[in-house]
């Protein structure tokens, strides 16, 4: 279950991934570049909250590609991930590294301010991710529907403010 709460960070991460140039849509990644800290405050965790902390660092790498690293705690203080992946936006899936719980991530814009992530376990969709900027762009919150391999399934609703 670690790994499914520990994307929730990712999920931010999957923030970093840069656009290629789309003329139906006009979505820029620089918004989403930098790093991003979890307000657990004022996250809303549908069950207890899994996270004590979870940060997100985006990079762009040149080329429409972008370095995405998640660094995340358990609310137990001692459980840690470090998650990892470059990706860009073309709607094809990109691997990952550090999780048990997805193998790689689809990404794709929606608009101007938001797009979707989509993570995948053996090409099994797992988790679904909306990451959207506010107006101000010092807050990103990032809507998660998931499920673990058990079935069970959960919502959270992030809140990550920027660096």
């Amino acid at each position: 279950m670690f790994g499914a709460r520990f994307s929730a960070m990712l999920i931010a991460a999957a923030v970093a991934v840069t656009a290629l140039p789309r003329p139906s849509c006009a979505f820029d990644i620089v918004p989403f570049l930098g790093t991003w800290v979890l307000d657990a405050g004022q996250s809303n965790f549908q069950f207890d909250q899994p996270l004590k902390s979870s940060t997100i660092s985006t990079l762009r790498l040149g080329d429409g590609l972008v370095r995405c690293t998640a660094d995340s705690v358990e609310a137990d203080g001692k459980s840690a991930q470090h998650v990892e992946f470059s990706t860009t936006f073309s709607g094809k899936p990109d691997a990952t590294s550090g999780s048990a719980y997805f193998d790689s991530v689809i990404n794709r814009p929606i608009n101007a301010t938001s797009y979707k992530t989509v993570f995948l376990k053996g090409g099994r969709q797992v988790e679904t991710q909306y990451h959207i900027i506010a107006k101000d762009g010092k807050t990103l919150r990032v809507v998660e529907a998931a499920s673990d391999i058990g079935g069970r399934s959960w919502n959270y609703d992030l809140v990550f403010r920027r660096q």
